[in-house]
């Protein structure tokens, strides 16, 4: 787990949680941490969500296997993402077993979301809009990329948000080897959550509708591609997913 001796000069609101696939889910807190255990026969993977007040956050998630951090800075408007394969010692490829675990991880928070909700404070609430943020992110990385990469938040209005359009038609557009292509999607239909940035549709915390998010999805859905044509519309969503603002009230 990555060192976090930068934030020994600011006040840190530290969220742990222990994440398996077990039913055993446990929650102790203190005045500035929240833990929660998932007990597993086989295994257990750790997450852990840090607040600084200085609007840095740093996300990490490991198991025997391996590391994930997102470390995002809002100032600077900047998200790093790393990961290590602990056997080989290598920088984390996104292959189908991590896809699997990152799913798992989340499909747990949303089973005990309840007990989530009562851990929630007027201080830590950030924190938490970040759990769910990069817990969405992190389960739409495409498969076969490879860590570590930033992301930028490019201008504070890099994203359209389509949370007032919520329920309507708007228009996809993407490019694939033949040129430009367009589509009509309802914001938040189809079965999956159009526009949605993350994976699927999510029972818990805030999400967040954009059209950089919706191109993406779009092109995944009729190039059946994740990166190869859509890369390009996934690294344009990318920083959506971890700047844009939510839509309180919609799924």
């Amino acid at each position: 787990m990555r060192s976090i001796n930068f934030f020994s000069t600011i006040l840190l609101l530290s969220f742990s949680l222990i994440v398996t696939a077990a039913t055993d889910f446990q929650v102790t807190s203190q005045v500035n941490n929240i833990e929660i255990q998932l007990t597993d026969k086989e295994s257990t993977s750790t997450l852990r969500v840090d607040f600084g007040v200085n609007d840095i956050y740093l996300f990490s998630l490991s198991n025997n296997l391996y590391s994930f951090n997102v470390d995002i800075d809002n100032v600077q408007g900047l998200a790093k993402v790393e990961g290590i394969e602990f056997e080989t010692g290598e920088a984390l490829v996104i292959g189908k077993a991590v896809r699997e675990f990152f799913k798992e991880t989340q499909h747990q928070l949303e089973l005990n979301i309840n007990e989530l909700a009562t851990m929630k404070t007027s201080e830590n609430n950030a924190a938490f809009s970040y759990l769910f943020k990069i817990s969405n992110f992190m389960t739409s990385i495409p498969l076969n990329k490879k860590l570590p990469f930033t992301v930028e938040r490019r201008t504070s209005l890099a994203w359209t948000d389509l949370c007032p359009l919520y329920g309507q038609r708007v228009t996809a557009r993407w490019d694939n080897d033949f040129g430009a292509r367009s589509a009509t999607y309802i914001v938040g239909g189809h079965g999956f959550c159009a526009g949605r940035c993350g994976a699927g549709c999510i029972v818990f915390g805030d999400p967040q509708y954009t059209q950089d998010c919706m191109n993406h999805d779009a092109c995944a859905d009729v190039e059946n591609q994740q990166l190869g044509v859509c890369a390009d519309e996934w690294s344009a969503a990318s920083d959506d997913f971890l700047f844009s603002p939510d839509c309180p009230g919609v799924n």
